[in-house]
């Protein structure tokens, strides 16, 4: 008797991956821009409000800075991330759809309007960075208990931990397009074994658009040195334009992660179950 071996698990080609999404972003730049300009006009002009009522706030304080931070200063400051927060997980929301549920028509309202299915992928991102941060702290543990207080043991540990909770965050986040699609059925256990052997290819799909963000970080990063050597980097122009352009950055970045992440869920993840029809 013939045995029949299990179907091989896919291997996940990075570069491949990354390339088809920012191809399928040129494809369809047009849906792009219709429903991320909506976000990006308010988010900057919220943004630029915030700065010109209370300029020691910042966009992403380190929390030793959040710490030094006045409280006026600190609260405009989480404010402002919670409503980027908000947005972004709307629009994430709304390309994982575009891509993965291609015979629905996506539409600027229909991208802003809050549903289940954002607060499930919502609560998944931070099941995923509690996960993760647990292997975090753990592996610098460890490396502290190994490095007996030596500070290039330290720094390394520190380095190992970054890349566990990188790797483990880019493995369990392939549930994320399922849940921008309405799945419930898979889990995050299930996209911890639907991408088994596949951390590297998972861990440079979260790289590489990374590295196009700090690619698209260097226009915003030009305008603020022109815009402070002409004296406006502290005016309501200055805080318009960049907030503009950061925002745009930031919209370009999540529609390449996402659009990566939902090719790769395409490739690894199993279909899901169908109903059977009862006669």
């Amino acid at each position: 008797m013939t045995q029949v071996a299990p179907p091989s698990r896919p291997d996940i080609k990075a570069l491949r991956v990354v390339g088809a999404a920012l191809r399928y972003m040129v494809e369809t730049r047009r849906d792009l821009l219709m429903i991320a300009t909506p976000p990006v006009i308010a988010l900057a002009i919220v943004e630029t409000l915030v700065r010109l009522a209370v300029p020691d706030s910042a966009g992403a304080p380190m929390p030793g800075e959040a710490a030094q931070m006045e409280p006026a200063a600190l609260t405009a400051t989480l404010a402002l991330l919670l409503l980027n927060l908000i947005f972004y997980v709307m629009f994430a929301v709304a390309w994982h759809r575009k891509y993965l549920v291609p015979q629905e028509s996506v539409t600027v309202a229909g991208a802003l309007k809050w549903r289940r299915e954002k607060t499930l992928f919502l609560l998944r991102v931070i099941a995923i960075f509690a996960i993760a941060g647990v292997g975090l702290v753990l592996v610098v543990l460890v490396s502290q208990m190994l490095a007996g207080g030596s500070n290039a043991g330290a720094t390394v540990g520190g380095a190992l931990a970054a890349l566990a909770f990188t790797v483990v965050f880019a493995r369990l986040s392939l549930v994320l397009p399922a849940m921008a699609t309405g799945r419930e059925d898979f889990r995050i256990a299930d996209a911890w074994r639907a991408s088994k052997g596949n951390a590297l290819g998972m861990f440079l799909i979260l790289l590489l658009p990374t590295l196009f963000a700090l690619a698209v970080s260097m226009p915003v990063a030009l305008l603020a040195l022109g815009l402070g050597s002409a004296g406006l980097l502290e005016t309501a122009t200055g805080y318009a334009l960049l907030a503009l352009f950061g925002q745009a950055a930031n919209y370009l970045v999540i529609a390449l992660t996402v659009s990566s992440l939902s090719i790769a869920y395409e490739q690894l993840a199993p279909a899901p179950p169908t109903r059977s029809v009862q006669s």
